[in-house]
C-alpha cells in the first residue's frame, strides 16, 4: 500500500527479449475495473536494474504514480546497456506485455541517469505508436559527455557497444545527436543539477532542451540542487504535474 493509502499488486515476470531477465508491474488495485489505464515506464540508471523503482529513493515518486492510477512497469533491460537495440528491445517487450494483460491507453516514460538516454532514443526511434512525453532525473542525453567524464561510464559503454571506433559503434544511440524532428510532438522534462559532476545540466538537460524547442509540444529543465540523482531530483509535485500533462 502506498503512504496515500492507494493498494497495489506487484508482478515480477521474465520474458524473452533479454534471457533470464526480470520486469515488475505494480498494479492499483482500481486499474483492474478501468476500461483503460496509462502506463509509465521507469528506465533505470547505469548498474541498476528493475528494482530501482522500488527502492526507497522512489518511495514518494512511486507513490504518486500509483495514488494517481497509473500502471507502473520497469524492466532490467542489461543493467548497464545504455541504450542499445536490445536493451530498447527489452523496454518494448514489457511495455507490450502490460499491454497484453490489461488495457494501456497513454504511455509516459521517466528515466532516471543513464534510463533517460534510452526513453529518448525509444522515442526518436517511434518504438510506441502511444508514448506521450519522457522525463529524465539526471538524465544523460549526451551520450558522448558522458563517456568523456567518467571512467565507470567509459567502460561501461565500451562494454555495452563492443567500441572500436567509437563513432560508428554508437551511431543513432546519442540522442542530442538526433535530428530535432525526431523528437516532435512530445513532452519532454528534465530535473537537472549545474552541482551534477556525471551529468551537469548545461551539457545534457539545457542543451537537449534547447534541440528539441522548436519542434517539442512541451519541454522544460527545473533546476535542483546537489550532486547526481540527489534527493532534490526527486520533484514529485512537478513530474505529477507533467504526467497529468501527458495523460489529460
Amino acid at each position: 500500500m502506498t503512504a496515500g493509502g492507494t493498494g497495489y499488486e506487484q508482478i515480477r515476470l521474465t520474458l524473452d527479449a533479454v534471457s533470464g531477465q526480470e520486469g515488475i508491474l505494480l498494479v492499483p488495485y482500481g486499474a483492474r475495473a478501468a476500461a483503460t489505464s496509462d502506463l509509465v515506464l521507469v528506465a533505470h540508471g547505469a548498474g541498476q536494474d528493475a528494482a530501482m523503482v522500488l527502492g526507497s529513493d522512489w518511495d514518494t515518486t512511486r507513490d504518486a504514480m500509483l495514488d494517481a492510477g497509473y500502471l507502473v512497469c520497469a524492466h532490467d533491460a542489461d543493467s548497464a546497456a545504455w541504450g542499445t537495440t536490445s536493451s530498447q528491445d527489452a523496454y518494448v517487450e514489457m511495455v507490450q506485455w502490460v499491454s497484453s494483460y490489461l488495457p494501456v491507453n497513454r504511455l509516459a516514460i521517466v528515466g532516471q541517469s543513464m534510463g533517460c538516454q534510452a526513453g529518448l532514443l525509444l522515442a526518436a526511434n517511434d518504438r510506441f505508436s502511444n508514448l506521450a512525453g519522457v522525463a529524465g532525473i539526471a538524465g544523460v542525453c549526451d551520450l558522448a559527455a558522458a563517456y568523456a567524464v567518467d571512467v565507470t561510464f567509459t567502460n561501461q559503454i565500451d562494454t555495452a557497444y563492443s567500441i572500436g571506433d567509437y563513432a560508428t559503434a554508437t551511431s543513432g544511440h546519442d540522442p542530442i545527436l538526433r535530428d530535432s524532428a525526431d523528437y516532435t510532438g512530445l513532452r519532454l522534462r528534465w530535473y537537472a543539477s549545474d552541482a551534477d559532476p556525471l551529468v551537469p545540466k548545461a551539457d545534457h538537460a539545457d542543451a537537449m532542451a534547447a534541440h528539441v524547442a522548436s519542434v517539442a509540444t512541451e519541454y522544460g529543465v527545473v533546476e535542483v540542487t546537489g550532486g547526481h540523482v540527489s534527493s532534490d531530483h526527486y520533484q514529485v509535485a512537478d513530474l505529477s504535474s507533467f504526467l497529468s500533462r501527458c495523460f489529460p
